[in-house]
């Protein structure tokens, strides 16, 4: 519209030198084709660049979680085809009412070119305030835009437009990354070696090894067995209306060698006399209410009845005594919260219970290791196992996944990112063309102002005034919309994992900044080549 505003004089003297309608309706079309013609063009070679700058890019990143492939530039012809055809399309749509109404102006209409401007003296009062805070300058401002609607509304859809999707999107990638990263957060540890159907012996033997090597900063040995136990009497009452079973559950039983249970000791404040044969209990969980998606954080067993818990192992009773509730995750727990309550035992009480309890002395054992050089230790013990001949093992390189891991976030944020500023700078070449030529249309408008008298300070004043009301009033529609996308994205991804809604601060306060400074910049520039030019010259200007 505002393009088509500017040519509307020399469409009026068109007709009235004897152009057609159709003369001119073909005269807009072929403007659209040449425009496409260049454009079109253009937008593809772009996009192809763009590709191959991509396909660099990814497989910069991708050594890590694709070693056995890289991403091959190509290019497929549909993709073109379909660019063409949407951008002929677009073109051909946006001009085809452009055309239709230029064909139809009168000419002293067009000539005169005061269709635009429907002048309501109620509807464009300026408010008082406005005349009182910031006077001449902001009167006028207010009222430009109150009489100008139809060139400012595309100038404000371009900035709600650009707001809302940069909003939305910015939550997309925190809730993606948020989720992407849950796996590897809690990870305490960077290798684990399982030994399946090990006799004690040899196991002990194999982790002394092992824990001999270079590169080890701390480690965790670690050993579990099953307590059944009368879950009924101790779990807190909040808890036990969403349990319906009437068997027993179990409680897992761990020890997590010498180094590991003493840490944990002194980071809780637990002197080994105060100790003394007890368990230190882990049993955070989350409870989903009325089969809804909103939890709560609960504790399973209540202390505050029993610090004492009776059960069985083998059929034979057995009482472990609860020393206290922590938080602390030994090595090798990745989750806080676990459905089994869980009670943290002195390798001494274990090997008491097994000798106790006629549990099979051929247990499998988990050693959890934090290294320096996570490559290199694991090259030493896979050299080791298959010097003594050892197959009945699994080793995981944690580290080495979360590498890939890290390598696909980094993946995901340059495509995500990429679509980001790609609409961004679509909205902000929208708002600088609608600006600047709302701004060229108004050219004769700034000299006369300047001819009755307005100052230098008073004409910026103005200027500025309409920037912050374009601005304000773009954000004021533009914020709630993103923060409706935000939430529209949050509930697709709580229906895998509701981590809670993020409300985006960080992106509305950057939107804030970043369209104040944009519209404005872009009014500054737009009206720099004005204050050069003759006021008389350029109220008498009629080819605008």
């Amino acid at each position: 519209d505002i393009a088509n505003q500017e040519k509307k004089k020399m469409y009026g003297m068109l007709s009235s030198i004897g152009a057609t309608s159709k003369q001119i309706k073909k005269n807009v079309l072929h403007e659209g084709f040449i425009l496409g013609l260049i454009g079109i063009p253009l937008g593809i070679l772009s996009g192809i660049f763009a590709d191959y700058i991509l396909v660099i890019i990814i497989n910069y990143f991708a050594k890590n979680p694709f070693n056995d492939f890289k991403f091959v530039f190509s290019i497929s012809i549909w993709p073109v085809i379909l660019s063409i055809i949407l951008g002929a399309v677009t073109i051909y749509l946006s001009i085809l009412r452009a055309a239709k109404k230029s064909s139809k102006i009168s000419p002293i209409e067009a000539i005169r070119n005061n269709n635009e401007i429907k002048i309501n003296s109620k509807k464009i009062k300026s408010s008082k305030i406005v005349n009182k805070l910031f006077g001449v300058g902001g009167d006028i401002a207010y009222k430009n835009l109150k009489r100008n609607k139809k060139r400012n509304r595309t100038t404000i859809i371009s900035i709600v437009l650009s707001v809302a999707v940069f909003i939305s999107l910015s939550s997309f990638l925190s809730y993606g990354f948020k989720i992407t990263n849950q796996y590897y957060q809690d990870v305490n540890y960077d290798i684990q070696l399982y030994l399946r159907d090990t006799n004690e012996e040899e196991s002990k033997k194999i982790i002394n090894d092992i824990i001999k090597m270079d590169n080890i900063t701390k480690y965790s040995i670690n050993r579990s067995m099953s307590m059944t136990f009368d879950y009924k009497k101790y779990y807190n009452e909040d808890v036990l209306k969403y349990y319906d079973e009437t068997n027993d559950l179990e409680i897992r039983i761990v020890s997590v060698g010498k180094n590991e249970f003493e840490r944990i000791l002194n980071e809780n404040n637990i002197n080994e006399s105060e100790y003394n044969y007890k368990g230190l209990l882990i049993d955070k969980s989350i409870i989903y209410q009325d089969d809804s998606k909103n939890y709560k954080e609960v504790n399973l067993l209540d202390l505050n009845k029993f610090k004492t818990v009776t059960g069985s192992i083998n059929n034979k009773d057995i009482s472990i005594k609860i020393l206290k509730r922590i938080d602390t995750l030994p090595m090798g727990f990745q989750n806080v919260y676990s459905a089994t309550p869980t009670v943290i035992v002195s390798d001494e009480f274990y090997d008491y219970i097994i000798s106790n309890y006629n549990v099979d002395a051929t247990d499998s054992r988990s050693l959890y290791i934090k290294s320096t050089d996570c490559e290199k230790l694991e090259s030493l013990i896979k050299e080791y196992l298959l010097d003594e001949n050892i197959t009945n093992y699994s080793l995981f390189n944690i580290e080495t996944e979360a590498k890939a891991q890290r390598s696909l976030i980094i993946l995901v944020s340059i495509f995500l990112y990429g679509f980001i500023i790609v609409i961004s700078l679509i909205g902000v070449t929208n708002i600088i063309n609608t600006i600047s030529t709302n701004m060229n249309l108004r050219r004769r408008e700034f000299a006369m102002l300047k001819s009755i008298g307005m100052t230098k300070n008073e004409f910026n004043k103005m200027i500025n005034l309409e920037s912050i009301m374009y601005s304000t009033k773009a954000l004021i529609i533009g914020i709630p919309l993103g923060i409706l996308g935000s939430f529209a994205i949050y509930k697709a991804f709580a229906n895998g994992s509701d981590y809670g809604f993020i409300f985006p601060w960080q992106a509305i306060l950057i939107a804030i900044f970043v369209v104040y400074i944009l519209v404005s910049l872009i009014m500054y520039f737009a009206l720099r080549k004005t204050k050069s030019e003759n006021i008389i010259d350029t109220i008498k200007d009629e080819n605008i």
